[in-house]
């Protein structure tokens, strides 16, 4: 019976393995085009809608398999389209308008093999700290360990960014984790700060939430007197809903930036066209806004939002499906 078992293990294990060599190769037994999406860690909205979009096109959509892959997110995940590891992918607005321009984190490196497919949702970067920690604002980081999300994320660089435009980023430890690492070693009291964008809510401060008291912290209140936004347009000053978490009484001003779903610039146009026909069908919308609240922002009428001002192209097939939706757009 333990042979049995043990032959059994190998062959799953085979054709697990074989299955992940498949990617971004049409399975010419079951007629299928398999793509990858590069989400982010787990925890954060990327990976959670890089779920909703995958489990939605696999359900519905008989020749089209999206497989969700983890990374580093914003950044790495540009970078994965470029070297074609990846086929579709989320992209904050910052990390595209570098990218496009060959600017700060992607200085003299040619990126040209991804196009925007639609606009996202809005990712909220969070700041917390234990509810009993004396931690309140970014003036009280100094000397402390503090999150700010994985090597090559949009997270990390705004983290980054933001906090050398403070004059922080000397005077602190940066720790470069994905979420769910940053809030287990806030628990274990090894972290003192958790930084990470998201869309709200966050899935994984919930879930921490609801074992140990946590507190968002307010950091773009006084963002007039920094010039942070002034200086960086791409990231807005957002506003988190009053009981978006437990304990939260009150509002509490965070910075933004959009996300974007990019993908190859080779990818078959009648395919992106057929994704995006099925992701904004009424029955892919009421799916998707089931799974997450972002979805919220997922819309026909969201999909070009602030695409003009990152100067980057279009898909040829999003240009095509979002005509034929009526929206006006500049080839």
């Amino acid at each position: 019976m333990k042979k049995i078992c043990r032959m059994l293990l190998l062959v799953s294990l085979g054709i697990t393995l074989i299955a992940g060599c498949s990617k971004h190769l049409s399975d010419s037994r079951s007629g299928k085009n398999h793509l990858t999406l590069a989400a982010a860690g787990i925890g954060g909205t990327y990976y959670s809608m890089g779920g909703a979009i995958s489990s939605l096109i696999n359900q519905t959509m008989n020749d089209i398999n999206i497989d969700v892959q983890t990374s580093g997110g914003s950044a790495q995940n540009i970078r994965l389209i470029q070297s074609g590891e990846a086929d579709m992918a989320w992209a904050n607005g910052s990390e595209i308008y570098w990218a496009r321009n060959a600017q700060k984190f992607f200085k003299d490196q040619k990126l040209d093999k991804f196009r925007i497919a639609a606009f996202g949702w809005h990712n909220t970067y969070h700041f917390a700290a234990l509810e009993n920690s004396k931690i309140s604002n970014a003036n009280d980081f100094e000397g402390k360990k503090v999150g700010i999300g994985p090597q090559g994320s949009g997270a990390a660089i705004f983290g980054e960014v933001y906090l050398k435009h403070i004059g922080m980023w000397e005077k602190i430890s940066p720790r470069f984790l994905p979420p769910n690492d940053q809030l287990t070693a806030l628990k274990d009291r090894n972290l003192d700060v958790f930084g990470y964008f998201s869309g709200l809510p966050m899935a994984a401060l919930n879930e921490m939430g609801a074992a140990h008291d946590i507190k968002i912290l307010d950091i773009a209140w006084n963002d007039e007197a920094t010039g942070f936004t002034e200086k960086f347009p791409f990231y807005n000053v957002g506003v988190i809903p009053a009981h978006t978490y437990k304990g939260q009484r009150k509002a509490i001003k965070a910075y933004e930036n959009y996300t974007y779903l990019i993908v190859k610039a080779d990818m078959p146009q009648e395919v992106l066209y057929r994704l995006l026909r099925t992701i904004y069908s009424e029955e892919g919308q009421k799916y998707l806004n089931g799974v997450h609240q972002a979805s919220k922002h997922l819309t026909v009428k969201n999909a070009l939002k602030g695409i003009h001002e990152l100067g980057a192209d279009m898909h040829p097939g999003a240009v095509e499906f979002f005509k034929e939706q009526g929206l006006s757009i500049d080839e």
